[in-house]
């Protein structure tokens, strides 16, 4: 769900549900609650995000759509300072995708990046690097310059040096990459944006640091 616009996503979503209620469609029913899940994930309440992911691993799901979900509740369980339950889910979702590679890059990007922010969370940094590293390498064989998972992946890597009170390199990874989005996207595009601003940040501690 990458819409802005909650309200008209809220109503796609009660429409589909009530649909195959009526139809009895059970493992179409859990992506309709994994998509409840994420507009709530999304509006930042997380108490019905959980509970809605929580009835998505409750449906006839097949082994990917669960994965994926775990992977949901586990973002959830980050930001609810859960660690080791979000590293459990994490773990049992990114074991289970990697019986289908090649096949899955983005659910796999997604699994991997997760797995350093929970890591990342903990201040376990080394241990954040390595999965937010896989992550990167990923995203760039599989997806597009300007994805947004492939962004992330990019502000990942930049807040991990940074932490690592490396502004240096998270300086010059920042540059290279804007140098390479600049060559395919609009000036406008949002990942451009992103990058623009986080150069910002760094910028000013990096111009002090070589003067």
């Amino acid at each position: 769900m990458r819409t802005t616009n909650w309200n008209e996503a809220f109503r796609n979503f009660t429409y589909a549900y009530e649909r195959k209620k009526k139809s009895h469609q059970q493992q179409s029913m859990g992506i309709t609650f994994n998509n409840f899940g994420n507009y709530y994930k999304a509006i930042e309440d997380f108490d019905m995000a959980r509970m809605y992911y929580e009835k998505t691993l409750n449906c006839k799901n097949d082994s990917i759509n669960t994965s994926i979900t775990k992977v949901n509740l586990s973002n959830v369980y980050l930001i609810e300072k859960k660690y080791d339950e979000a590293l459990n889910l994490c773990l049992q979702a990114r074991d289970n995708l990697q019986q289908f590679r090649p096949h899955l890059p983005t659910e796999i990007t997604y699994c991997q990046g997760t797995l350093g922010d929970i890591y990342f969370a903990q201040a376990k940094y080394d241990l954040a690097e390595a999965f937010y590293l896989t992550s990167f390498e990923l995203s760039q064989k599989h997806l597009l310059i300007g994805d947004h998972l492939r962004t992330k992946c990019i502000m990942s890597l930049i807040d991990l040096y940074t932490k690592q009170n490396n502004k240096q390199r998270a300086f010059e990874f920042c540059k290279e990459q804007l140098v390479l989005h600049e060559q395919y996207l609009l000036k406008n595009h949002t990942s451009i944006a992103h990058l623009l601003l986080k150069l910002a940040e760094l910028e000013e501690p990096h111009n002090n640091k070589i003067r």
